[in-house]
């Protein structure tokens, strides 16, 4: 095949991946907060309010143990630059309380047309 030429496969890719990801999802449920990737909506509200000294992050903190989730929260804060932001998103709640008690305040926001929904925190961290 010519080193230009599409493989006939090459519309199945996208599908395999996908299918890939869910495999994971079905093997390793903690690791992964969903069973498909997060939609390029979700990825948009995310990106949309960052600046510099941000820290993105989609790892399940509600699946995590509390201390665990509470040592994720409290390194992050203190990693942070002055006016930096922790910008969390979420398929559930739970994390939430750990984020209020770590940051001074935390804006929620929600990504309906994610499948499924995805809740942001937007952290600020206190003496910002």
């Amino acid at each position: 095949m010519p080193e230009n030429a599409r493989s006939p496969l090459a519309p199945l890719k996208p599908l395999g991946e996908k299918l890939l990801f869910a495999s994971n999802f079905l093997r390793h449920p903690n690791m992964l907060g969903s069973i498909i990737p997060s939609s390029r909506f979700l990825v948009e509200q995310v990106l949309e309010p960052i600046d510099w000294g941000y820290i993105i992050s989609g790892i399940p903190l509600g699946s995590m143990p509390d201390p665990v989730r509470t040592d994720i929260a409290m390194k992050s804060h203190a990693a942070l630059e002055p006016g930096g932001a922790f910008l969390v998103y979420q398929f559930t709640a739970r994390a939430l309380p750990t984020l209020q008690r770590t940051f001074g305040d935390v804006q929620r926001s929600c990504e309906r047309r994610n499948f499924p929904p995805a809740q942001l925190f937007l952290c600020t961290a206190r003496g910002a």
